[in-house]
This record gives C-alpha cells, sequence and structure tokens, in this order.
C-alpha cells in the first residue's frame, strides 16, 4: 500500500497543476509511514532472532536505509520546487518497496 501511494505520489509530482507545497507534505506523510514501518520490522528482526533457524534480515536493512534516502530526497527536491527529479526519487523508491515486498516474500515462502 505504502509503495502505491509513492507511486501515485511520482505521477502527481509531475503535475504542474500541483502545489509543491502540498506534494511535500504528501511526501512527508509517506516519509512518517515508512518510519512506523521500518518499526515494525525491527519488531519482526526481533522474532527472526528468537526463531531456531533465523533468517538473513541483513540484506532488508540496506533496502530500508536506500528507500528512506530516496523518500527523503524526494521531499527535500519538493522543497526546492525540483518537481521532475522528486518524481524520479519517489520512483526510485516505490520500485525499491516492490523488490522489498518480493524479496520479504521469497523469505516468508522460504521459512515454510
Amino acid at each position: 500500500e505504502l509503495q502505491k501511494k509513492q507511486e501515485e505520489l511520482s505521477q502527481k509530482s509531475l503535475d504542474n497543476k500541483q502545489d509543491p507545497s502540498q506534494l511535500q507534505k504528501e511526501q512527508d506523510q509517506l516519509n512518517k509511514e515508512f518510519e512506523d514501518f521500518k518499526d515494525q520490522m525491527k519488531d519482526l528482526e526481533n522474532l527472526n532472532q528468537d526463531m531456531q533457524q533465523p533468517q538473513d534480515m541483513e540484506g532488508l536493512k540496506d533496502q530500508q536505509q536506500n528507500i528512506q534516502q530516496d523518500m527523503k530526497q524526494g521531499s527535500q527536491q519538493l522543497q526546492e520546487q525540483q518537481k521532475k527529479k522528486a518524481s524520479e526519487s519517489q520512483k526510485n523508491a516505490a520500485k525499491k518497496m516492490q523488490e522489498m515486498k518480493e524479496k520479504m516474500q521469497q523469505m516468508q515462502q522460504q521459512s515454510m
């Protein structure tokens, strides 16, 4: 869901009729939602460590950092009214979210 919102915002950022300050507020809200997601992932990592055969989740941490960086960059670019660059950063974040989702689904299937 967060990935879809990020993609939609990426499209809205290309629309010259959109108010940059509103777009930035929306990006900041998505950044906050991603922070909440990261907190949930920490809880999941703790549960994972308690398992007899824990999954390797190190790659997910790197992906989270890359996503967060793209999202913050998008927010900064909106603040600077660089809509096209912001859209690109947002699109990259959404793509990386999709990749992380797929990786997590693979991990889930392997643990069954």
